[in-house]
């Protein structure tokens, strides 16, 4: 009867590990797919417009695409830092 219970577990622990390698071939094949085609759609510039698609689908409101201007970008970039000390004015 021990033997025939060492091989029950054996066998349950068989399957267990087969649908663990099946589950880890699969998700990690489904995150390639996945990564594989956020990358290209991101590549070709599609992801924003399937996003609004979907969102729009979904009943939210989107603005339409519109790429901004940029002549200045020969411009250096500058900042300008104003310190002030708030104890500076206030008597006492």
């Amino acid at each position: 009867m021990p033997l025939l219970v060492l091989l029950l577990q054996l066998f349950i622990l068989a399957v267990a590990v087969a649908v663990m390698a099946f589950l880890l071939f699969a998700l990690t094949l489904a995150a390639i797919c996945l990564l594989t085609t956020a990358y290209v759609l991101n590549r070709l510039g599609w992801d924003r417009r399937l996003i609004a698609f979907l969102a729009t689908k979904a009943g939210v409101r989107v603005s339409p695409p519109v790429k901004a201007r940029f002549d200045d970008m020969d411009a250096p970039i500058e900042g300008h830092w104003i310190l002030e000390d708030p104890r500076a004015g206030r008597p006492g």
